[in-house]
C-alpha cells in the first residue's frame, strides 16, 4: 500500500525521476501539464490537457479536475467525475495582504493542486460509515486520521475521493506517493496504470523539493497563495538558514474537553475523530491559517505561504493544509 509514511524524507522524492532535468522557476508555462490525450490515459479518466496561467495578479486554471496518478476506491459511492474546470482567482503570490479571517468552509473548494484535483479542509459535511451526527462536533475527512482512528471515508491510497457533484478531491497530504509513483488506486479501473505528477508537470520534473531541500508549490489556495510541501527554510527569512520540517500550530486537546459534550465517551468517538478535537496553541512555526510570510525559492523576496503539515514520521497532521480560517480573501473556485 502506497502510504505518505514510506517516504523517506527529501531524497526519495528527488531521486523519483530517473532523468536529468533543468530547474525550472514557477512560471505559468512550466506549470502546464503538456501531453496528449493517449499519454494521460484517456477516456474516463481523463480528456483533457490541464493548464495553467499566472499573471501578476491573477491565476487562470483549465482542466477536468482529475488527477495524472490511477485514482478510486470501489468501497465509495460516488465515483470522481470531470468537473470542466475553467477558473480564474486572484493571485497573491509574492504578496502578504490579510482579510478578517473567512472560513474553510467544509464540503467547499479551498485551492486547486498542480495536476487540478480540489483541495479541500478537514471539515466532513457527511458522516463515516458506522457513526451517527453528534450535535456539535464534524467529524474530521482527512485520510490520514481515518487510518489512524479506523473507520471508512471510502478513499484511494491517495487520499482521495469525491463529493456528490463527483468532485475528486484530498484533505490532506497522502497524495505524495501517488504524484511520485502514478499509484493511487485501490480497485476499479480509473487509470489503474495511472502517471507520476513529478513526470508529467514541468515544475515537478525534479522531484517535489528544490535544490536546498525547500518544498517546491504544490498547489494555489482560494485566497491565491501558494501551497507548499513540508520543508520551509529554518528562518523565515534567511534562505540560507537551513531547512526544517514546518510543524503546525495546533496540537489535540485533551480527553477532558468533551466532558459534559454529546461526544464524551472517548472509546465510541476517540480523539481527533472531530475537528473540534484540535485548537490552535501557537506551538509551531506556522499561524492559526498553517501559514507564514517567508522568503522561498520561488519568492526569493518573499510571500505568504501555506504549508501541508507532516509529523516526524512525515504522516499528515491536523489542519493538514489550511486551518479554519484563510489568511486573505478567498475566490469561490
Amino acid at each position: 500500500m502506497p502510504r505518505i509514511g514510506s517516504v523517506s524524507g527529501r531524497s526519495l522524492a528527488n531521486a523519483s525521476t530517473r532523468r536529468t532535468f533543468i530547474a525550472y522557476p514557477f512560471v505559468s508555462a512550466n506549470i502546464s501539464a503538456i501531453a496528449s490525450t493517449s499519454q494521460l490515459g484517456g477516456g474516463n479518466r481523463i480528456d483533457v490537457v490541464s493548464t495553467w496561467t499566472l499573471t501578476a495578479t491573477t491565476v487562470r486554471f483549465v482542466g477536468t479536475g482529475i488527477p495524472y496518478h490511477s485514482y478510486y476506491n470501489s468501497a465509495a459511492m460516488i465515483v470522481p467525475g470531470v468537473q470542466n474546470y475553467n477558473l480564474t482567482w486572484t493571485y497573491r503570490g509574492g504578496k502578504a495582504i490579510e482579510a478578517s479571517g473567512f472560513a474553510t468552509t467544509a464540503g467547499t473548494t479551498i485551492g486547486l493542486w498542480l495536476n487540478g484535483v480540489a483541495m479541500f479542509g478537514p471539515a466532513d459535511v457527511g458522516v463515516p460509515d458506522g457513526f451517527t451526527k453528534v450535535i456539535g462536533f464534524t467529524y474530521n475527512a482527512a485520510y490520514e486520521s481515518s487510518i489512524e482512528l479506523n473507520y471508512e471515508l471510502g478513499s484511494d491510497f491517495a487520499g482521495g475521493h469525491a463529493v456528490s457533484t463527483n468532485k475528486y478531491h484530498y484533505h490532506d497530504g497522502s497524495f505524495f506517493d501517488a504524484w511520485l509513483t502514478g499509484i493511487g488506486h485501490v480497485s476499479g479501473n480509473y487509470g489503474v496504470t495511472g502517471l507520476a505528477e513529478t513526470s508529467v508537470i514541468k515544475y515537478l520534473y525534479s522531484g517535489l523539493y528544490h535544490a536546498d531541500g525547500h518544498s517546491k508549490i504544490l498547489g494555489i489556495s482560494a485566497d491565491g497563495y501558494p501551497v507548499y510541501g513540508p520543508y520551509g527554510y529554518a528562518n523565515s527569512t534567511i534562505s540560507s538558514s537551513g531547512i526544517k520540517r514546518m510543524v503546525s500550530g495546533y496540537t489535540l486537546n485533551s480527553p477532558d474537553s468533551r466532558i459534559g459534550t454529546a461526544a464524551e465517551n472517548t472509546t465510541q468517538y476517540p480523539l481527533g475523530i472531530f475537528i473540534e478535537d484540535y485548537s490552535f496553541t501557537a506551538s509551531g512555526d506556522l499561524d492559526q491559517h498553517n501559514g507564514r510570510y517567508c522568503v522561498t525559492p520561488d519568492y526569493p523576496s518573499g510571500t505568504y505561504a501555506y504549508f501541508v503539515t507532516l509529523n516526524s514520521l512525515l504522516k499528515p497532521v491536523y489542519p493538514y493544509i489550511i486551518g479554519s480560517t484563510f489568511y486573505g480573501t478567498p475566490a469561490i473556485l
